[in-house]
């Protein structure tokens, strides 16, 4: 009997439950990026945080990942005049250490265009 117990509690405990959620759109646009009318400026702008939770569902800070994640990619972006990010992609991962802590490393990457007039190639 205590054989079954313990096994049902490491189960239990090895195995954490975590929602995560996030919305991450920066800009839309409806002009097509397939025209002349736009060049990329930079590539491959990186922001990475974690973030642990006990029990892997009480959170711990920071509460604001994404906004925070967002901002450090407009700070190592610096954007200018007629410039945005395109391709964003989110990267996570989450490690359990069973069931009690869990980590969650979140990274967001994007590249940078800038639209142009597509007759001179100058900046709009």
């Amino acid at each position: 009997m205590h054989h079954k117990l313990f096994m049902l509690l490491f189960v239990v405990f090895s195995s954490g439950c975590s929602l995560r959620g996030g919305l991450v759109r920066d800009s839309i646009t409806s002009v097509q990026l397939d025209d002349a009318g736009f060049e990329y400026v930079q590539t491959g702008i990186q922001a990475t945080m974690s973030r642990g939770s006990i029990f892997c569902s009480i959170g711990l800070p920071p509460n604001d990942l994404y906004a925070r994640l967002m901002s450090e990619l407009h700070y190592q972006a610096e954007l200018k005049r007629n410039e945005t990010f395109v391709n964003l992609r989110e990267d996570a991962s989450l490690t359990s250490i069973f069931g009690l802590y869990c980590n969650e490393t979140v990274t967001l990457s994007a590249d940078v265009i800038r639209f142009t007039n597509a007759t001179t190639g100058s900046a709009e």
